[in-house]
């Protein structure tokens, strides 16, 4: 606010947008770095990312795209399923301060290279552990992305693409355009790369789903069980279930017999319910629904 304020005025004059919308804005995508378990201080701006936000005048994945080792992309493709999930997973203070480069941990590489950050500190009795999790929008939208693009051995832009697909169709409440995109992208999935797991495919489509930059939850925990996606937009709340080798109709019914959407009801939106059959036909991935 003191230092960029005239670049942050002239932004916001050009563009036709509030200082306080970019600063918002600023914040989601380049704010959230921690370097010690202190959370009463202050989180920090990336920089790098805001330097280049205010002289573009445009939001984009500057850090991920301009200075990504390509090293650590090669850890990805090296073992991407151990690399799935890196939101909210726990180590040492040990592990934090290694600096063998042999013997590392893949985690604790992409905490000291800036794609991973403390989001909080637990101690209990002697032992201590630090959670680290994505700082911000901008990493874990380009990490997801690669990763994505690494599990289902496709182009990055193809990702993309079918990102905007999926948003479309869920914005239009448009289920057969979301699962047609989601198997038209995965049928180029190798069958040699496919493991017969619900969740393999369970990762996959939460991945693809965090891409979307709205409200996605995993396994979220009811009354009555634990239901494998929401999706929550503007103007409507979906409910996925996943099955494997299973009907989707399987799937649906266990929404209704679990009564998954009750958690639901009082939010004031109407609720899309939709039942994933994942199997294999002919040694491509076959993708079924019923909504």
């Amino acid at each position: 606010e003191h230092y960029f304020s005239e670049y942050i005025d002239l932004f916001a004059q050009e563009k036709k947008l509030t200082s306080q919308f970019l600063f918002d804005e600023m914040k989601t995508w380049y704010d959230g770095y921690r370097f010690c378990g202190d959370l009463s201080k202050e989180p920090i701006f990336n920089p790098f990312s805001v330097l280049y936000y205010l002289q573009d005048q445009k939001r984009a994945n500057y850090w991920f795209n301009s200075g990504t080792p390509s090293f650590l992309i090669e850890l990805l493709k090296q073992n991407p399923h151990e690399l799935s999930d890196m939101d909210n997973i726990f180590v040492t203070p040990a592990d934090i301060g290694t600096i063998d480069i042999h013997n590392i941990n893949r985690i604790v590489l992409f905490y000291q290279t800036g794609y991973l950050t403390i989001k909080n500190f637990l101690v209990q009795g002697s032992s201590e552990l630090f959670m680290l999790g994505y700082p911000n929008q901008e990493v874990a939208l380009s990490v997801t992305a690669h990763l994505t693009s690494i599990l289902a051995n496709i182009d990055k832009s193809k990702v993309e693409s079918t990102i905007f697909f999926l948003k479309k169709a869920l914005m239009d409440n448009d289920i057969t355009l979301f699962c047609k995109s989601l198997k038209t992208l995965w049928a180029n999935i190798p069958y040699s790369l496919h493991i017969a797991r619900e969740a393999y495919y369970h990762s996959l489509l939460q991945n693809m789903c965090n891409l979307l930059g709205i409200d996605v939850q995993s396994e979220v925990l009811t009354s009555n069980g634990r239901l494998d996606l929401v999706i929550t937009t503007k103007n409507r709340i979906f409910i996925f279930e996943l099955k494997f080798k299973e009907e989707a109709s399987v799937a649906l019914q266990q929404i209704f017999d679990k009564r998954y959407y009750e958690k639901y009801l009082l939010k004031g939106k109407p609720i899309t319910l939709v039942g994933l059959s994942f199997d294999f036909k002919d040694k491509k991935l076959d993708l079924e629904w019923e909504s």
